[in-house]
């Protein structure tokens, strides 16, 4: 959802407050039951173009990052190849290399053809079958994600203190 979807979105909100603010003066005239009915209604369609509007731009978010996601992938497949190259055809390490990266390379390809809300659904039905599986996952990915957050905090430290006090003094004077 571009900046201007999400403006066009606000003007209808803003719109449809309005319509309610009409709607409801208008029958609060007639009688507070219809007016209570009318503004509760009102607030209803309001909260449900909203709800579309956060729900549409979660979506496109959401396959944004897949694309971006299975572009990566598609990099990290190249370059596993180009390893392989490397090593030579008849080596073990290159035919991991290349398994490796056939498997990422297809793994990508096929998140790119999938939806969003696809994958979502695949992955529900997944948990509701294998649910024990599903957990371990889930920690397993949990504290992969917090090993990498903990070793991109952390500054990185001089190899040894030698090289560091090294490194102070070969500083040109002021």
């Amino acid at each position: 959802m571009t900046h201007q979807d999400l403006n066009d979105a606000a003007d209808t909100l803003n719109h449809a407050a309005r319509k309610v603010a009409e709607n409801s003066g208008e029958a609060m005239r007639a009688s507070s039951s219809d007016a209570i009915h009318a503004a509760t209604s009102g607030i209803s369609e309001v909260a449900r173009l909203v709800g579309a509007a956060i729900r549409d731009e979660a979506t496109l978010r959401a396959e944004e990052g897949k694309d971006l996601i299975a572009e990566h992938g598609r990099r990290l497949a190249s370059d596993l190849l180009d390893a392989a190259a490397d090593q030579g055809e008849d080596n073990v390490q290159s035919r991991v290399l290349q398994t490796i990266a056939s498997a990422v390379a297809d793994a990508s390809e096929i998140l790119r053809q999938r939806s969003v809300a696809d994958i979502l659904a695949d992955t529900q039905n997944f948990a509701r079958s294998n649910p024990g599986v599903f957990v371990a996952g889930a920690a397993l990915a949990g504290f992969a994600l917090a090993r990498l957050a903990i070793a991109a905090s952390r500054p990185v430290a001089p190899e040894t203190d030698e090289d560091f006090r090294d490194k102070r003094q070969t500083k040109p004077a002021l």
